[in-house]
């Protein structure tokens, strides 16, 4: 590690494939704007030591292809993301469903891609959490400061959460209240539970309104692609018949 390197950067840059050291190195960030379609920038994902991974939306995790190093397997939200290499970032070949494990790009739709910025700067016009961004009934943000628009955008998201310290200290409460009961004489042993069948969880939020998101993208850009299409043989229609 060179000196003034950002040790968590370059445990996670170690951990890449030549080309992805590389880029990131030269770059001196591991962190890449999203765009779903290619074109729009809609969010931004950073690579953390460990495989996790942490993105607008939520965190996840990430992993290097073994039998291919320009490939990084990311998974978040409802989607595992297959993250190829290319110059400036990467193009997200295949996605697959988490939970069916089934190919959800639909025929025709754009492919999502990443680009990498510098110093992991998440800073985008438009991206999510960032400044210049405005969100749909957020009002002005001109009137906040950096500091509070930060707070307010970034305030309570799920990587503010820490299900092993929920679980650790819902545990010790479990085995503190044990201990007390069973120290009152007359108390009654509690009844063994029953192991009872645990229904699924319902689909996060925060999943719901990204996988939204993006069928919605997907659709306008079909619409818009089926347009021009209709539009290009309305032309050429016309052209043939002045042309008789």
């Amino acid at each position: 590690m060179q000196a003034g390197e950002d040790p968590d950067r370059a445990k996670v840059i170690a951990s890449l494939g030549p080309r992805w050291q590389a880029m990131c190195r030269n770059h001196a960030s591991t962190t890449f704007l999203w765009s779903h379609n290619g074109k729009t920038k809609s969010g931004w994902i950073q690579l953390l030591p460990g495989g996790k991974l942490s993105t607008t939306w939520c965190l996840g995790t990430w992993e290097v292809l073994a039998n291919n190093p320009d490939v990084v397997d990311m998974c978040f939200g409802t989607s595992r993301h297959l993250c190829h290499y290319k110059d400036g970032g990467f193009i997200v070949e295949q996605k697959y469903a988490l939970r069916t494990g089934k190919e959800s790009y639909k025929p025709g739709v754009p492919k999502s891609c990443g680009f990498i910025t510098h110093g992991d700067e998440r800073g985008h016009r438009g991206v999510p959490g960032e400044r210049g961004y405005k969100n749909l009934g957020q009002g002005k943000r001109k009137d906040l400061s950096d500091d509070e628009a930060e707070a307010r955008s970034m305030s309570f998201l799920q990587k503010d959460m820490d299900f092993n310290a929920f679980f650790g200290a819902w545990s010790d409460w479990q085995s503190k209240r044990a201990r007390c009961m069973a120290a009152i004489p007359w108390a009654k042993p509690e009844p063994a539970a029953e192991v009872a069948e645990v229904p699924p969880l319902p689909e996060p939020a925060f999943e719901v309104d990204l996988r939204q998101a993006e069928e919605a993208a997907d659709e306008a850009e079909m619409a818009a692609e089926a347009a021009r299409l209709a539009s290009a043989e309305a032309a050429a229609a016309r052209t043939a018949v002045e042309a008789q």
